[in-house]
């Protein structure tokens, strides 16, 4: 984490998480691919309730599901400072991956 302190000027920084250029190499490229989906929140609400982990569900996901998890894990960063950490704590990325090999493999 950085930021949360006090400049010269006596104006605080929020705190904001530093990620390894590892991770942000790997969202830049997912952005690059047609793994992104658009429509990935109307997806996850038609099947999931409110306050369910979506990560359980990888393992079985369809395509479209499991994009649809990617996409939300990516995006939702800028709303849930710190996701891109526990996804990687809890291997959602790279579960998703092998899930996503799995699919292409069938």
């Amino acid at each position: 984490m950085e930021g949360g302190d006090k400049d010269e000027d006596g104006v605080i920084r929020m705190p904001f998480h530093v990620y390894d250029k590892k991770l942000e190499d790997f969202i830049h490229e997912v952005y690059q691919t047609d793994l992104m989906n658009n429509d990935y929140l109307e997806v996850l609400e038609k099947r999931f309730p409110k306050r369910c982990n979506i990560a359980h569900f990888i393992d079985g996901a369809n395509f479209e599901l499991l994009t649809a998890i990617l996409t939300f894990y990516i995006r939702q960063e800028r709303f849930f400072d710190g996701l891109w950490g526990t996804a990687v704590q809890q291997k959602v990325f790279y579960k998703a991956l092998l899930r996503l090999k799995q699919l292409y493999n069938q």
